[in-house]
């Protein structure tokens, strides 16, 4: 786990092939994941629009942090 706010955690997933740089986010009620760079929705299993609207907004204020972690950990950074 990369983050977490609230009830939301945001994962990065390293079993994945070669896609782009991303992040899963899973809370009550769902799941989404969304690409980094740049930042925008992939998939989407139950959040609402108000849930989306949030996570995209926790998501804009730590892309930095976001992308290290992604670097570090799987871009091969």
């Amino acid at each position: 786990m990369v983050l977490r706010i609230d009830r939301l955690r945001f994962l990065l997933c390293c079993n994945e092939g070669a896609e782009p740089a991303h992040v899963h986010i899973t809370g009550e009620p769902g799941e989404a994941k969304y690409w980094l760079d740049p930042i925008g929705l992939a998939s989407n299993y139950g959040f609402e629009v108000p849930e989306l609207q949030q996570i995209e907004r926790i998501l804009v204020a730590n892309h930095d942090r976001l992308m290290q972690a992604w670097g570090k950990y799987l871009g091969g950074a």
